[in-house]
């Protein structure tokens, strides 16, 4: 799977809302194999993943997310995050990947739905939902 991938059908069932993703996957037992339908690079393709269970210890800690967003950094605020465009300076300041594509977490809310689900300042959002 990569960032931009979209899932057309899970285990042979046809996604049709992208809230439907999340519950298949969560009634799915782990260890079990499935099969993928996915639109990348405008055209279909298949592929297998095996479903494992999330490791919260092994996740990635971010070396230095950012405190607050810098003075001149435009931002929006959505369920709880603050994010903005990845710049150059942020690029720099949160020595993020030339190839990084998305927009960047400066701030959240401890209590927020995306602070519930792991998300923290620093993370890179690449995409929400998908679009068929």
């Amino acid at each position: 799977m990569q960032p931009g991938d979209v899932v057309l059908s899970f285990d042979g069932k046809p996604i049709e809302r992208t809230r439907q993703l999340p519950r298949m996957v969560a009634e799915t037992p782990t260890d079990k194999t499935v099969k993928l339908t996915i639109w990348r690079d405008g055209k279909e393709s298949g592929a297998e993943v095996k479903i494992g269970l999330l490791n919260t210890d092994k996740l990635a800690a971010t070396p230095n997310p950012p405190e607050t967003p810098q003075r001149d950094t435009p931002t929006i605020d959505v369920a709880g995050m603050s994010l903005a465009k990845i710049t150059p300076e942020l690029r720099r300041d949160l020595e993020l990947p030339e190839d990084a594509k998305g927009v960047v977490v400066l701030d959240l809310g401890e209590d927020g739905p995306a602070a519930k689900r792991g998300i923290q300042a620093g993370d890179i959002v690449a995409a929400i939902g998908a679009i068929r």
